[in-house]
């Protein structure tokens, strides 16, 4: 009776620690990490908000090793319970919404407040190791891959690189019981053949090309049944299942495939969110969720059965659709659809991320959503005309009456001096240097600078994939690209 007894008040404390996780959306502020607010940071940048946990008594840091290029890569340690978590982000350099995620749960568990019963319980059942920034190369230029242009999560099976030798030494030193492998994927993905973006995106990877499910891949599937569920209070209908092919040089398949009950998040996009702040605050609570639920244990007894009834992750997103619009090849008039979506391309020179918006399919796009949609029906596409003179350079560039010129259908401009002109500038008229003979055009693959009559006279203007009405004045443009060849 008194062994009941005790049982009862141990299982009535971890259920209430963890129905806390629910109370954490609205306290997050209280955690979030303010020196780190956009997507695009360099290991240095991290570093100076990790190296306060250097001595801490609530985290063991250990250098685990170093990138191709020297960079030291570090594992931050928290609790001594007996489940082993391990958790990395940013094994792609451009994909550091985790990252920043880890900073907040970091932020978190050395926090004395409300929550320290949780915190405790965490560090008694479980032993959860962090790795920030896998592939601190990468990461310093924006992009996916490492300096040696491996794809690490490619490289399980070979390890040719030393960022992918790091991660499969600390599995086979401590064996964890779970795995996160933290990545961002496309905005433009959707939750099933809806037109809901993809705020988040799960996957217990299989470990055989047959998909089998056993303990462990069912252990994983588990868990993401409960994010899931604490998800869906917050953005229902916004998170979808990764396709689960059989990847055989993937870390996570082969994580699963080693033993370990792996869970894959990918951070999609919420519209409004460029510098994915809010799926920041997405990927905190889903990762204490998760972790909590692994240190109670209950997934043991948890129907996984729901996985298979979130919706599968599909791309079917433009960042602009204009639909039913009319054109004219070769004197055939006819009806096309255009999606338009946009590149970002990391600028080390000045440390920020611009966009290149092209022209990614036309015809009929009947099955596909857009970010931004306008239908066409009454109008005409034509491309955007030159401003009739050539202009001298940057001053008198940058002085143009554009709002009288967008009116005129008028996007282009040569310029004679290209020098005092950058390359992405945040001016609407696109400009060219002059003698390279550039001769717009609409088609697949080339930027998407154009122009929407209606009865003759000017609607819309497209420039660089950006939309706005130059008859209302307001110009939402990002940057301009410069037509340089």
């Amino acid at each position: 009776m008194k062994t009941l007894i005790i049982f009862f008040i141990t299982f009535s404390i971890t259920m209430a620690q963890t129905s806390e996780i629910s109370n954490l959306y609205e306290d997050y502020g209280n955690y979030y990490e303010k020196k780190i607010t956009k997507r695009w940071f360099n290991q240095h940048e991290l570093l100076y908000v990790l190296d306060a946990y250097n001595n801490s008594q609530f985290f063991r840091m250990e250098q685990i090793g170093k990138s191709f290029q020297g960079r030291e890569i570090r594992s931050y340690t928290y609790g001594n319970g007996p489940v082993k978590i391990l958790a990395w982000s940013q094994m792609h350099g451009d994909e550091p919404t985790a990252t920043m995620a880890i900073a907040d749960i970091m932020n978190f568990l050395v926090t004395n407040d409300k929550y320290n019963d949780f915190r405790r319980f965490l560090a008694e059942r479980s032993t959860i190791i962090f790795i920030p920034m896998l592939n601190p190369d990468g990461a310093r230029l924006f992009r996916r891959r490492n300096a040696q242009d491996i794809d690490i999560n490619r490289d399980a099976l070979r390890l040719q690189a030393p960022e992918s030798r790091i991660l499969k030494e600390i599995h086979r030193k401590i064996k964890p019981d779970f795995g996160f492998n933290l990545h961002d994927q496309s905005p433009n993905n959707t939750a099933g053949k809806t037109n809901r973006t993809t705020a988040l995106a799960f996957l217990a990877p299989a470990y055989n090309s047959e998909r089998q499910i056993n303990t462990v891949r069912g252990n994983a599937m588990a868990v993401i049944c409960s994010i899931n569920e604490e998800l869906q209070k917050y953005i229902p209908g916004h998170v979808a299942r990764y396709d689960d092919e059989f990847e055989e040089r993937a870390f996570g398949d082969n994580f699963s495939k080693w033993g370990t009950s792996t869970i894959l998040i990918e951070s999609g996009g919420w519209t409004g969110d460029e510098d994915k702040q809010y799926l920041r605050k997405l990927n905190f609570i889903s990762l204490l969720k998760a972790f909590g639920v692994i240190a109670e244990g209950t997934f043991h007894n948890k129907d996984y059965q729901p996985y298979d009834e979130i919706p599968e992750n599909k791309r079917l997103l433009f960042d602009l659709l204009l639909t039913k619009i009319n054109t004219k090849f070769e004197k055939e008039n006819y009806k096309i659809d255009i999606g338009i979506n946009f590149e970002r391309v990391p600028d080390t020179a000045s440390g920020r991320i611009f966009f290149k918006g092209i022209i990614e399919d036309i015809g009929d796009l009947g099955k596909y959503y857009g970010h931004q949609e306008l239908s066409c029906e009454n109008c005409y596409l034509e491309p955007g005309r030159f401003l009739p003179e050539e202009i001298a350079g940057a001053d008198e560039y940058f002085r143009l009456n554009y709002s009288e010129a967008l009116q005129n259908g008028i996007l282009f401009a040569n310029v004679l001096d290209i020098s005092g002109i950058p390359d992405y500038p945040e001016f609407p008229i696109v400009p060219v240097a002059s003698g390279i003979g550039f001769i717009p055009e609409i088609r697949t693959g080339l930027p998407a600078n154009f122009i929407i009559t209606s009865n003759g006279k000017t609607r819309f203007v497209v420039i660089n994939g950006f939309l706005f009405n130059p008859l209302m004045g307001d110009v939402n443009l990002k940057n301009n690209i410069f037509v340089t060849k």
